[in-house]
């Protein structure tokens, strides 16, 4: 059995191949294969634009993330430093703003990694923050550890 369809004018029942109507004589033209704006390679082409456009982006937010979180402490470290030995004693300090950069450059990095969840370089970032994070969590818990040890052997 072949494919079937219905004519336009009268809605009768056609079979594939038929060229009018048996029913109201309409010539039957087959509608042409939808062509599409772009050619498949184009489509391809704009797709790999796309992710790498994605991935530049992701990159870039990444590496303001490693600035943010390890380069900017130190800024604000060594200028809290300068500005204490020109002000002297009266100086209360920027060192405050060294946490805050790294918060920042932990928040960039989560954005990277919700934005675009299949760049390689957020992956990476994330679970070097996070051994980070745990590895600053066990050293605090041993720090304590030792202060009530001390304070026990009193």
């Amino acid at each position: 059995m072949g494919d079937y369809m219905k004519c336009d004018k009268c809605g009768y029942l056609l079979i594939d191949g038929d060229n009018f109507c048996r029913n109201c004589g309409k010539t039957i033209t087959v509608n042409p294969v939808i062509q599409h704006e772009f050619a498949p390679q184009q489509v391809q082409s704009t797709v790999n634009n796309n992710i790498k456009d994605d991935n530049r982006s992701a990159n870039m937010l990444c590496m303001f993330s490693l600035l943010l979180y390890f380069l900017a402490p130190i800024v604000f470290v060594v200028l809290d430093i300068i500005i204490a030995l020109v002000l002297g004693s009266n100086y209360i300090g920027i060192s405050g703003f060294a946490a805050l950069s790294r918060v920042a450059g932990f928040i960039l990095m989560i954005v990277a990694r919700v934005k675009y969840p299949n760049n390689m370089f957020a992956k990476v970032l994330m679970w070097i923050y996070i051994a980070l994070i745990v590895a600053g969590l066990l050293f605090g818990l041993i720090i304590v550890l030792f202060i009530i040890l001390a304070l026990i052997s009193l």
